[in-house]
């Protein structure tokens, strides 16, 4: 089978989808699929349906290839219609939706993502290999108009009785020469060589330095969409380090001490671990409410699992808690808040480590890590701050105000009541450093903090603990034993 009758099953494959279009409905401007036949006659003629008849007329019938030199202009004009299958491309457009819904169900299928970047990048590719494939297609397909004339670069290359592939392949390294600037460069054979004033000689220069100059313009798109997608690809990134660089510059003219901005240069890089910048209010503030907080809560999953409050809470309540936390970075040795302080914030530990001291203990009196809250007394009890807290390595926390954390508790009776018993034993420890207070030895009950016990970091340090005692006791009955050997 030649390729003429492949072209002209091609053709009329075409012809049926053009007859099909008459019977698919369509979706409206609102998404609605469209039935009604009046309806679909109507947009189907008025929109696609020329440029698809017009792509679909297999011109092939008409051409019975024969006629040699003296083929007549009529016939020369019948085979040049066959360029009007290029606006076949234009179905491409159609597909883009597709692409997108494609793309999108594979991310979700196989759980990744696909950058924006490479997408573009696959484009680009992908145009240029049609751009090329033209381009082969166009000059080639001129010299069999002509019925290849001798100084043609077909007919000077000994291409015309050769097999398809090697035509082809001929074909397509004439066209990326012509897109690179050698189109009237000798050799290689194939480029643009004859010198006489014919009119075959006119066309394909003409042709040549078409092919030149969209070869010049494909280089300028080129460069452009890759440097678009260089700078695109990782946006996120890209603003944080326009953002730091702003920062150094500020820093610079204000004549910042170095230690001060080495602190900043930390903030920025434990703020944003990821290494990326967003305006995360700019893009939840364009969504519906239940969205946004939707991705808030999402966001704040590390957080469900690190502190048990909110892990065995009614998801109401760890909800709106986590939906009301900002984010704070302290350093190390940084005081989060001060003993005696007036206290409008509770905090969460997401990472790093936070130490409780006392102006009635010389040592310090507890250290807590990931999962464990403090300042709630607070907030809770309406007092001042019994005890300071201070970072002992650079620590990130999330911050709830006293009147957002009232206002949950007001809807949760039970919570409340809960953690306002958490709030007075952790009140009544703290008393009982206070020499003047004269309270009785708390029993092993008000020692407790269940909450500060739930979380890892304290399992970990418990089982750390019983090991270390195991150990002892393992050493210990081995001392015996030789002290018992001895006495014999």
């Amino acid at each position: 089978m030649n390729m003429r009758v492949i072209n002209i099953v091609v053709d009329f494959i075409f012809l049926a989808d053009v007859f099909k279009h008459f019977n698919t409905g369509y979706l409206d401007e609102m998404d609605f699929a469209v039935m009604d036949r009046v309806k679909v006659v109507k947009h189907y003629g008025t929109g696609w349906f020329l440029p698809d008849l017009v792509s679909s007329v297999p011109f092939d019938l008409f051409d019975s290839g024969g006629g040699g030199a003296k083929a007549s202009k009529v016939l020369k004009l019948m085979r040049l219609s066959r360029l009007s299958k290029l606006l076949r491309l234009m179905r491409f457009s159609r597909m883009a939706d597709t692409f997108v819904y494609m793309r999108a169900a594979f991310e979700d299928f196989f759980n990744v993502t696909i950058p924006d970047g490479a997408i573009s990048l696959a484009w680009l590719v992908l145009g240029f290999s049609f751009l090329v494939h033209w381009v082969a297609c166009i000059n080639f397909m001129i010299c069999r108009v002509y019925d290849f004339p001798e100084d043609s670069w077909v007919a000077q290359a000994e291409l015309v009785d050769l097999d398809m592939g090697t035509k082809y392949s001929w074909c397509v390294f004439k066209a990326l020469s012509q897109l690179i600037g050698l189109g009237f460069t000798t050799p290689p054979v194939v480029n643009t060589q004859c010198e006489s004033v014919t009119e075959w000689c006119a066309i394909e220069h003409w042709v040549t330095l078409s092919c030149l100059y969209i070869g010049y313009l494909l280089y300028a798109m080129i460069i452009s969409n890759i440097s678009f997608i260089v700078v695109n690809m990782n946006k996120g990134r890209t603003n944080l380090v326009e953002k730091v660089w702003a920062v150094n510059e500020y820093m610079r003219s204000k004549k910042i001490p170095p230690m001060l901005r080495s602190k900043v240069r930390n903030f920025f890089k434990i703020q944003f671990g990821e290494g990326k910048l967003y305006n995360e209010g700019e893009i939840l503030g364009e969504l519906s409410p239940n969205l946004a907080n939707e991705i808030l809560l999402f966001n704040q999953r590390n957080m469900f699992e690190l502190v048990p409050l909110l892990s065995r809470s009614p998801a109401t309540f760890s909800n709106k808690i986590a939906l009301s936390m900002k984010s704070r970075v302290f350093f190390g040795n940084e005081f989060v808040f001060e003993e005696g302080s007036i206290g409008h914030e509770m905090y969460f530990i997401s990472s790093g480590v936070c130490e409780i001291v006392s102006s009635h203990s010389k040592i310090i009196v507890k250290a807590i890590a990931d999962g464990c809250y403090f300042g709630d007394v607070a907030c809770i009890l309406q007092t001042r701050r019994t005890a300071g807290v201070r970072a002992k390595v650079s620590t990130v926390l999330f911050s709830i105000t006293d009147q957002k954390l009232m206002e949950v508790l007001s809807e949760h009776p039970h919570m409340h009541k809960y953690m306002e018993l958490i709030a007075q034993k952790r009140k009544v420890r703290l008393a009982s450093l206070d020499p003047e207070n004269e309270l009785k030895e708390l029993t092993s009950e008000q020692i407790a903090d269940e909450e500060d016990a739930g979380t890892k970091y304290f399992c970990r340090v418990e089982n750390i603990r019983k090991k270390e005692e195991i150990h002892f006791l393992k050493l210990k009955k081995v001392h015996e034993g030789r002290e018992k050997e001895r006495g014999y």
